[in-house]
């Protein structure tokens, strides 16, 4: 029995890391969108791109924790994640990358 109950600890550890992981990347795609401009178009085929992408770590833990089977709660822990990535780390990350800009900005 707890054979079974680690296995489903470690699979909602790995639900919330991938959220964050996807969080993360999803952070990467928009600063690439701060320092560059882009038009619309190119804006959408970043998104598809990016969401192909961020599929393949949400596929795997699913498939090699969970056995391909979708459960509710390794969704909201995916979704836990990505919030907790977004008002745990992102904040303050972006605050410091902005002063980092704002620095390398002035003195060119």
């Amino acid at each position: 029995m707890s054979q079974i109950i680690h296995g489903q600890v470690l699979f909602l550890l790995a639900s919330l890391c991938s959220g964050m992981l996807v969080m993360a990347g999803y952070e990467a795609v928009r600063l690439i969108r701060f320092l560059f401009r882009h038009n619309t178009i190119v804006k959408w085929v970043e998104d598809i791109l990016y969401w192909c992408i961020a599929a393949v770590p949400v596929f795997y833990v699913f498939f090699y924790f969970n056995d391909g089977d979708i459960r509710w709660y390794g969704i909201l822990m995916i979704i836990c994640g990505a919030y907790i990535y977004y008002v745990g780390i992102s904040r303050p990350l972006r605050i410091l990358v902005k002063k980092i800009i704002d620095k390398f900005v002035k003195k060119v």
